[in-house]
């Protein structure tokens, strides 16, 4: 059995899955615009949601500073969230 994360352009594991037929999704394609990585199967499905991103290999994300702060693949830190108005954020 595979263990496969779908990942967002921004490298943000979307959702996991296990099909139950190995060959129903291919490791490297694209599915409605989400890359389809295999993972361990031993691995937990939270960890990956919550700690991985993928930036041609996985790698684990620091721990977030609020829950109004958003991943930026591009400088791999949490930013203050633009769209979180009026809510508080710490500054990192």
């Amino acid at each position: 059995m595979k263990k496969y994360a779908f990942v967002s352009e921004s490298g943000t594991p979307l959702f996991t899955c296990q099909p139950a037929y190995d060959e129903m999704y291919s490791a490297g394609e694209m599915y409605d615009g989400n890359l389809c990585i295999e993972v361990p199967i031993e691995v937990s499905c939270s960890q990956i949601l919550e700690r991985w991103y993928w930036k041609g290999k996985w790698e684990i994300k620091p721990p977030v500073a609020s829950s109004f702060h958003v991943w930026d693949l591009a400088s791999e830190s949490w930013l203050p969230n633009p769209d979180a108005e009026g809510k508080p954020t710490v500054i990192l």
